[in-house]
């Protein structure tokens, strides 16, 4: 539980400083990947948020339930893909966060 909660504030911390983190780390030529690692810390938030749903559905005894949302995720995950193949990483990359809120938002729906 720690780490969920210090990961999700590590994340916030990277997102913030994302421009001078790129910068310091690996020069001023890596500027134009500034936006591409935000929006992957984006995605990053989503995880412990998850995980921490899932952990609760075990802990009452809804693995069924998980089983259904784990399909519903897999199946969610390929359309990225196809923003990908269409339009490009970046799109690629917003709509794989916009899915991981997606299946996150249906995690805690079906949990309550």
């Amino acid at each position: 539980m720690l780490f969920l909660v210090s990961r999700f504030f590590l994340m916030g911390f990277f997102f913030l400083t994302a421009d001078k983190l790129i910068v310091f780390l690996f020069g001023i030529q890596w500027v134009e990947s500034i936006p591409l690692f935000s929006i992957l810390i984006l995605k990053a938030f989503s995880f412990p948020l998850g995980s921490l749903v899932v952990n609760a559905f075990l802990a009452r005894g809804c693995s069924r339930e998980n089983f259904h949302i784990g399909n519903l995720r897999k199946v969610l995950s390929f359309i990225p893909f196809a923003f990908a193949y269409f339009f490009g990483l970046l799109e690629f990359l917003k709509v794989s966060v916009l899915v991981s809120v997606i299946i996150w938002g249906v995690k805690l729906l079906s949990h309550s």
